[in-house]
């Protein structure tokens, strides 16, 4: 008894095309359901040939669902305030959120496919933890440099990025089939080994790409900074391109060290008073960004340091000058955006 309960309650396949033939033949010579379902070898049941019948053309076919039209532009737009506001919320939560609202009533499983239709999940960007101090430094700036977008061309932009091999992170998503063997990326401690790059950009475009190790080994210090400075000539060319101009360095210890000021003093070289904890200020951390998606793209990871530093300077060399002026373009903006959001972080 148990055994025909389990085949009762299973779910049974759908009809084949030769039964779906039979059954057609079956019903044109005028048999009866009862005879067309015996005709099957009794593994169908006489509602299953009714149900076919109901609608041959169809058979097999998934209509719509008709659920869906539970779902009202009046829900959506309660699904997404919710999200706007709470956008770590669960299908759960939002439901529960909506209810609140005093709106129609909606299941979990409706919230989660509009969710899952409209929307997608994307890791928070790492923002600095601006304190008051920060912003007030930040706010200052912003009104002493309300500058034209000619006058932001003549300031050289710089900035470090360590390259890891295994890729920016640890974290890699992928989509899959159900039946895919599930992908494998390497794990090393740390990401492997690394490069540390020194970059800078001028309102021209690219200027320098620098590896750090061809100039010195180990830590930054002041004495090192400058060394690269110095032998790089970077300076030089900065001078070459733009005449006149303001050189932009973050608060790192080396930077602001006694040695590192004078040698810029001696070489006539105007230092931009730069806000602390201010990336979104600062347009080479887009560049940085572009340089990423086209290092990392497609969860990329490298066998060695040789491999990692050649797809660097390939993706430095392929990035558009125009991308660079762009960016520069962009800086009265982000200018303004600071300025009204009281010296919190910008969208840039």
């Amino acid at each position: 008894m148990s055994s025909r309960r389990g085949k009762i309650m299973g779910k049974a396949s759908s009809l084949t095309e030769r039964e779906q033939g039979v059954i057609t033949a079956l019903v044109a010579e005028g048999h009866s359901l009862r005879v067309i379902a015996d005709r099957l070898g009794g593994s169908r049941s006489v509602t299953v040939v009714r149900n076919y019948l109901k609608c041959p053309e169809q058979y097999g076919k998934r209509g719509p669902n008709q659920n869906a039209g539970k779902m009202t532009p009046y829900l959506r737009r309660k699904i997404e305030n919710v999200l706007k506001t709470k956008p770590f919320s669960t299908a759960g939560q939002v439901q529960a959120g909506i209810l609140s609202a005093r709106a129609k009533s909606v299941s979990v499983q409706t919230v989660r496919r509009v969710i899952r239709n409209e929307h997608i999940w994307k890791k928070c960007k790492k923002t600095p933890h601006l304190q008051d101090r920060h912003r007030q430094a930040r706010i200052k700036f912003v009104l002493d440099h309300h500058w034209k977008r000619e006058e932001w061309r003549d300031v050289v932009f710089t900035d470090e990025k360590k390259w890891n091999l295994d890729g920016p992170d640890g974290l890699k998503f992928y989509w899959a089939g159900l039946e895919d063997e599930p992908a494998v990326c390497l794990s090393r401690v740390y990401g492997g080994q690394s490069l540390m790059v020194w970059g800078a950009i001028n309102g021209e475009g690219k200027l320098a790409l620098l590896f750090t190790k061809d100039y010195y080994s180990g830590g930054q210090t002041a004495a090192k900074y400058v060394e690269m400075l110095d032998k790089s000539r970077v300076i030089v060319k900065a001078k070459e391109t733009l005449g006149y101009f303001k050189f932009m360095q973050d608060g790192a210890a080396s930077h602001r060290a006694k040695i590192t000021m004078d040698w810029l003093q001696c070489n006539n070289v105007e230092v931009l008073d730069w806000p602390a904890l201010s990336p979104d200020l600062n347009p080479i951390e887009n560049v940085w960004g572009q340089l990423t998606r086209q290092v990392y793209g497609g969860c990329k990871q490298y066998s060695n340091v040789k491999e990692l530093r050649k797809a660097v300077e390939d993706a430095w060399e392929k990035m558009d000058d125009c991308y660079v002026r762009d960016l520069y373009d962009s800086m009265p903006k982000r200018i303004i955006e600071v300025a009204l959001a009281q010296g919190k972080k910008c969208r840039f």
